[in-house]
C-alpha cells in the first residue's frame, strides 16, 4: 500500500496537467430573474477509475434552483456518482436564476470528493464561478418631499415600468419604517385587488403590497403616511422590492432586488397665529 501511495503522489507531482478536473461554465452576466444554466464539468484523465465520487454545490443566496440534469441525489445540491472510469468525463446541468440588485456579483462553489481505485485516501477538488447581475428589467422613480409635518399626511408616489428585456413580472413592496410612522392608506383598500389590461394587479396584505401582471405601461402606486410624534430630527423610510418564490412544503422566500432610502426632516409646528382687527381676535 505504501508503494502504491508513493507512486500515486509521484504521478500527481510530476504530471504536466491535473488528471482530475472540476470546472463551471456559465454566462458571466445575466439579468435579474433570467433563466440560465450552470454547467459543471468533471473529468478523470487518470489511468485508474475514481470511486465514491460526491459533488456538493453551494449556491449564492440570490440563486433560485429550478431543475438539474441529472437530478440531485439529495436536496438540490448533492450528486453521488459510484464511479468514473479512466479517460472519461461527464457534466451536471443546473437550471436556475439569480434575483438581486444590479451590480451584484454572485459566486457559486462546488466541491468534489473521490477515492482513486485501490487507494484508501480521499481527495478533494474544488471549483468556483462568478456571475454578475447586469440589469433589473424594471425602471423605478419616486416623487416625494424631503420633510414631513407631525400628524400631517405625506405622500410617496412610486412609478415603475418594465423594460423590453424583463424577467420579473411580480414582486412584493414593503415600507420599512420606525414605530412613530403610520401608514394611513393602502391603495387599493385592504383585502381588495384591482386589475385592468392597462394596470397591474395590486393586493395589500399585512402592510405589504403584492404587485403582479405588470404589463408594458408605466404604473404607479401611492403611499400615504404620517409621523405621529417627533422622536428624532429626521427619519429614514426604506422601500423594498422583493420577488416571492414558493417551493412546495417550504415557506415563501423573498429575494430582494431593489431598495430605495427616503430621508425626511421632521417638522413640528408649534405656531398659534391669531389675527387681530380693530382690537378683536379673528379666527
Amino acid at each position: 500500500v505504501f508503494i502504491l501511495e508513493f507512486n500515486y503522489f509521484s504521478e500527481k507531482i510530476n504530471a504536466s496537467k491535473q488528471p482530475i478536473g472540476l470546472a463551471f461554465e456559465a454566462d458571466r452576466e445575466v439579468a435579474a430573474g433570467e433563466e440560465f444554466y450552470y454547467i459543471l464539468n468533471y473529468k478523470n484523465e487518470d489511468r485508474v477509475a475514481i470511486n465514491k465520487v460526491e459533488i456538493k454545490v453551494q449556491y449564492p443566496d440570490s440563486f433560485i434552483f429550478l431543475e438539474s440534469d441529472p437530478a440531485p441525489s439529495k436536496n438540490n445540491n448533492l450528486w453521488e456518482i459510484s464511479s468514473l472510469a479512466p479517460r472519461r468525463s461527464d457534466l451536471i446541468r443546473i437550471k436556475g436564476k439569480l434575483v438581486g440588485p444590479v451590480g451584484t456579483s454572485e459566486v457559486i462553489l462546488a466541491d468534489m470528493t473521490y477515492k482513486p481505485a485501490n487507494f484508501s485516501s480521499e481527495f478533494r477538488k474544488s471549483a468556483v464561478f462568478e456571475t454578475k447581475i447586469n440589469d433589473l428589467g424594471l425602471a423605478f422613480s419616486f416623487i416625494n418631499s424631503d420633510s414631513a409635518l407631525i400628524n400631517e399626511a405625506n405622500e410617496i408616489m412610486i412609478k415603475f415600468k418594465t423594460k423590453d428585456q424583463n424577467y420579473i413580472n411580480n414582486f412584493r413592496l414593503t415600507l420599512e419604517r420606525p414605530d412613530e410612522v403610520e401608514i394611513i392608506n393602502q391603495a387599493p383598500a385592504a383585502g381588495q385587488a384591482t386589475s385592468t389590461p392597462a394596470r397591474p394587479l395590486i393586493q395589500t396584505e399585512g402592510g405589504a403590497w403584492q404587485i403582479s401582471n405588470l404589463g408594458k405601461n408605466e404604473n404607479e402606486l401611492k403611499i400615504e403616511f404620517k409621523v405621529k410624534e417627533k422622536k428624532q430630527p429626521s427619519i429614514n423610510l426604506k422601500v423594498k422590492f422583493e420577488l416571492p418564490w414558493a417551493v412546495p412544503g417550504q415557506p415563501t422566500k423573498y429575494y430582494l432586488f431593489y431598495e430605495k432610502d427616503l430621508n425626511y426632516e421632521i417638522i413640528k409646528s408649534d405656531l398659534n397665529i391669531s389675527v387681530i382687527i380693530n382690537g378683536s381676535p379673528l379666527d
